[in-house]
């Protein structure tokens, strides 16, 4: 998996057991249509946008026909072999911005009261694969990951704490209960803190 922004992900690839004549890099979609020819690693695929895509070498002689970007390795003609591909995963991630549904971003409410302290959220410009909301105390221990607002603090132990959305791609690591947003590890983007 590559972060799509603005920090480059080259990476590099072995290519072992390979005979031919002539060998080229094919980077697909999916559906095998040809996205890239680049010449040689390590690639970058930090502008491509997000989305998966494979990576093969193709051994071939000199009469293959149809490699070209757009049309699809289905269509290829003459004598060639495609290695084993390697997917890679291009996630783009913006946490958004998070306020309180009323506006502002900071809230006051008294646990224990027997009444409810119901803080309801509004969340915009938040990008990813996949969406989360945390609540951490100050130190970025993470407390709660409830599924959605409004949540509720009745039964909260005095204090302050945060609420984050974070956006994530495909393997994100660490987003448990007791983590710290600090040990998380993939492609994420959290929102700002209420």
């Amino acid at each position: 998996e590559i972060c799509i922004d603005s920090i480059a992900d080259p990476f590099d690839v072995i290519l072992i057991d390979t005979i031919g004549s002539q060998f080229t890099w094919v980077i697909t979609d999916t559906l095998g249509t040809i996205l890239d020819l680049p010449m040689a690693p390590p690639f970058d695929l930090n502008g491509v946008g997000p989305g998966v895509c494979q990576l093969y070498n193709l051994t071939h002689d000199t009469l293959l026909t149809g490699l070209n970007v757009m049309n699809n390795i289905t269509d290829l003609m003459g004598n060639f072999d495609f290695s084993n591909p390697i997917t890679v995963f291009r996630s783009e991630n913006n946490g958004g911005t998070l306020t309180l549904s009323g506006g502002g971003t900071q809230d006051t409410v008294v646990v224990g009261d027997g009444l409810p302290d119901i803080i309801g959220v509004s969340l915009s410009d938040a990008i990813g694969e996949n969406q989360s909301y945390l609540i951490t105390d100050t130190l970025g221990n993470i407390l709660e990951l409830p599924m959605s607002p409004p949540f509720s603090f009745e039964d909260a132990d005095a204090g302050i704490c945060q609420i984050w959305n974070i956006s994530y791609g495909f393997n994100l690591e660490g987003l448990t209960l007791g983590e710290n947003v600090s040990q998380l590890v993939g492609c994420f983007s959290l929102s700002n803190p209420i």
